[in-house]
């Protein structure tokens, strides 16, 4: 496989998914009731997961190749859209409702 640069800069874009992640799942180990941050973690390892599937689909040599990865992209009822989009929604609604409950309890 020759290496250019979509393969540089696919990589580099999951480590960055991949390391905001992990910060944010720390947030949550130390934070339970935050579960943005957890939602965060998820979502930042879905595009990470997906950016490798992604890179093996550009790298395919053959087209039987490609077929086997796009298959595999969709494994378990994973979407790449789909699952994007949903966790991209969850976030900011679960940060709204976390700082309208602390406004109701005074804080």
């Amino acid at each position: 496989m020759h290496a250019n640069w979509i393969h540089l800069v696919w990589a580099m874009m999951a480590a960055a998914s991949l390391t905001l992640g992990i910060t944010h799942l720390v947030v949550w180990f130390k934070q339970r009731s935050q579960h943005a941050n957890l939602t965060f973690f998820a979502l930042a390892s879905s595009v990470a997961v997906f950016s490798g599937f992604e890179l093996a689909i550009v790298g395919a040599q053959t087209p039987a190749e490609h077929a086997l990865w796009l298959r595999c992209q969709g494994c378990g009822g994973l979407q790449p859209s789909g699952g994007r989009s949903e966790l991209g929604i969850g976030t900011p609604g679960t940060q709204l409702h976390a700082t309208h409950r602390a406004k109701a309890r005074g804080q």
